[in-house]
């Protein structure tokens, strides 16, 4: 029956393209898809104007869900009543003869409003005329049942419900039971690396302690032999400022022998020139007195 109900249910959500009322065309084109096996005269839209018209209890030329409803139950019991007149036909017929035998023969024979075909089984096939058009008591009934569809559409919504809401609980329980093992890894994870940075770090430190300790002793070891070879270069510069220094006083020795030498000689050629020049001067001046007597005489 649930199945059913929602069946009902999605049929005219489809219809009516998820709005609440069927129009004219939307409810002709559900009876002609919907009901063309058990309704004669479903492709009439002059029998499902007049239908939509019984069904239109506010007038506004549309169809709502209660409608609809109604509608479908009206089906349903007329398709029961249906299917009981075609299981007492039987002894209807039989009772028929019965008094047709003691009846006169000009006597006229009832019409069913609603007609069924006996052998067609459980493909009863209902007429669309008055009957439909105009419910009259079956309606009462059909509203009875679209009131119990509703009801149980209500049901089934609220366990729908629950049952959503159920499985929401179990959803966020889980989840939140999930994100604690995941905080619980991601911890695990993070004190690991931790742990494995702490490790790594104290390598890294004893690591640059060694290099560091090397290259202390790398540079004594530089630093020792360019003492040395600064030692082996004083050495060398000191014999040769000593080497250049004794060239340098010999040479100035010699300089000044030869200086004296020449300063001697000078000496004596100013002493030997000092001698001349008295006796230079007397035959100058004798010349030149002579010159003069002659110039007197």
């Amino acid at each position: 029956m649930e199945g059913a109900i929602s069946t009902m249910v999605k049929i005219f959500l489809k219809s009516s393209k998820g709005k609440e009322r069927l129009d004219k065309k939307e409810f002709q084109k559900l009876v002609q898809c919907q009901c063309c096996n058990i309704l004669s005269g479903a492709d009439s839209k002059e029998a499902v104007g007049n239908m939509t018209d019984g069904l239109d209890n506010n007038q506004d030329g549309k169809v709502g869900f209660e409608e609809y409803m109604k509608f479908v139950g009206y089906l349903a019991v007329s398709l029961s009543e249906q299917r009981n007149l075609a299981d007492q036909e039987p002894e209807q017929n039989a009772e028929s003869c019965q008094a047709a035998q003691s009846t006169p023969n000009n006597e006229q024979k009832p019409e069913a409003t609603v007609n069924a075909d006996a052998n067609a089984g459980e493909k009863a096939v209902l007429k669309l005329g008055g009957g439909l058009t105009n419910p009259g008591t079956a309606m009462t009934s059909a509203a009875k049942m679209a009131e119990g569809a509703k009801t149980a559409v209500e049901e089934t919504a609220g366990a729908a419900v629950a049952a959503a809401e159920e499985t929401a609980g179990k959803a966020a329980k889980a989840v939140n039971e999930t994100a604690e093992k995941a905080a619980k890894t991601a911890e695990e994870t993070a004190n690991k690396a931790v742990e494995t940075a702490g490790e790594t770090a104290g390598k890294l430190a004893n690591a640059a302690e060694e290099t560091a300790n090397k290259a202390v002793e790398a540079v004594g070891e530089t630093a020792g032999k360019a003492a040395a070879a600064m030692g082996e270069t004083a050495k060398a510069a000191v014999a040769a400022v000593g080497e250049t220094a004794g060239k340098a006083e010999a040479a100035m020795g010699e300089m000044a022998t030869k200086a004296k030498e020449t300063v001697d000689g000078a000496v004596k050629a100013v002493g030997d020139a000092a001698d001349k020049v008295p006796a230079a001067v007397e035959e100058e001046a004798e010349a030149a007195e002579k010159k003069m007597d002659e110039a007197t005489s």
